[in-house]
C-alpha cells in the first residue's frame, strides 16, 4: 500500500515538473525602459503659467518642472501634524518646483521685451512668486539643499538679489507684500536643529470599551517629542523685510502663526 501510494506522488510530481516551463522561458523580470515615445510624453515639460500683474501690463510666465528629482524625494522629512515637513529646507509639502520665470511686458513702450529669472545654481529652484504691488520686483522662495532664503528680482535693472533673512516657509508662503517696497513675513525663531529630548514617560492607552476608531490622516503627532518638534519649528516671529533684505521685527507679535493677512493701508 505504502508503495503504491508513493507511486502515485511521484507520478503526480513529474506531471508538474513536466507542466512547468523551463526557467529560460519564464518572462524576465529584469526592468524595461518605456518607449521612447512614453518617455518623451511623460518628461515633457508643462505649459508655462501665467502670473498677471494687471498695473504694470507685465505677464510672469511660470515654467514648471516636470519631474522630480530622486535627491529631493530621498530627503529625509518628519510628519508633524499633518504636515511632512523637512527640517533641512524648513518646508512643508513636496511637489515640482519652478525653474524659470519669464517676465513678458505688455506696455506699448517695451511691448514684446522679455526678462528671464533664473537662478545662479543649476540645483536650485524657485517657488511662490509673487509681484509687488506697483509691478516692479518679484518675490520668490530659493529651494536649495540648504535652508530655503528669501530672493527679490528687480524687473528694472534685470537683477535678482538672495537674502539671508530666516524666513520660516513651513506653513507655507512666509511672505506677503506690505508696499511696493517693503514684505510682511514670517520668520524662523530658533535656526538650530531639533535635539529629541529624552522622556521618561510610559505609552498609555485608554479603552473603555466599544468601537474604537483608527484616524487615516497621516504625519500626526504620536507623542510629546512631536508635540515639542512642532512648536520648535513652527513657531514664527512677524517682521517688515525690505527689498533690500533688512528686517525688522514687530514686537510681541510671535508664535504658532499659522495665517497672516495685512490690512489694505499695510
Amino acid at each position: 500500500m505504502a508503495n503504491h501510494l508513493r507511486a502515485q506522488i511521484m507520478a503526480l510530481l513529474a506531471g508538474i515538473l513536466l507542466a512547468t516551463p523551463a526557467f529560460s522561458e519564464l518572462p524576465s523580470r529584469e526592468y524595461k525602459q518605456p518607449a521612447a515615445d512614453i518617455t518623451a510624453l511623460l518628461t515633457e515639460p508643462p505649459p508655462a503659467e501665467p502670473l498677471l500683474h494687471y498695473g504694470s501690463g507685465k505677464i510672469a510666465l511660470l515654467h514648471r518642472e516636470a519631474t522630480l528629482s530622486m535627491a529631493r524625494l530621498s530627503q529625509p522629512y518628519l510628519g508633524l501634524a499633518g504636515f511632512r515637513f523637512n527640517p533641512v529646507t524648513r518646508r512643508s509639502g513636496i511637489g515640482p518646483l519652478l525653474g524659470k520665470v519669464e517676465v513678458v511686458s505688455t506696455d506699448s513702450a517695451t511691448l514684446g521685451a522679455v526678462q528671464v529669472w533664473e537662478p545662479s545654481d543649476k540645483q536650485a529652484r524657485l517657488d511662490d512668486v509673487q509681484f509687488s504691488p506697483d509691478g516692479r520686483y518679484l518675490s520668490a522662495q530659493l529651494v536649495s539643499t540648504g535652508t530655503t532664503r528669501l530672493a527679490v528680482y528687480d524687473t528694472q535693472t534685470g537683477k535678482a538679489r538672495v537674502f539671508d533673512t530666516p524666513i520660516n516657509p513651513a506653513w507655507g508662503s512666509p511672505c506677503q507684500w506690505l508696499s511696493n517696497r517693503e514684505m510682511l513675513c514670517r520668520l524662523v525663531t530658533n535656526t538650530s536643529p531639533f535635539a529629541t529630548p529624552a522622556l521618561n514617560q510610559p505609552v498609555v492607552i485608554e479603552h473603555n470599551g466599544g468601537p474604537a476608531p483608527v484616524r487615516t490622516y497621516s504625519n500626526l503627532l504620536k507623542n510629546t517629542a512631536g508635540d515639542l518638534a512642532f512648536e520648535h519649528y513652527f513657531t514664527t516671529t512677524l517682521a517688515r523685510v525690505d527689498v533690500q533684505g533688512a528686517a525688522t521685527l514687530l514686537p510681541d507679535i510671535s508664535g504658532l502663526l499659522e495665517q497672516m493677512t495685512p490690512s489694505p493701508d499695510g
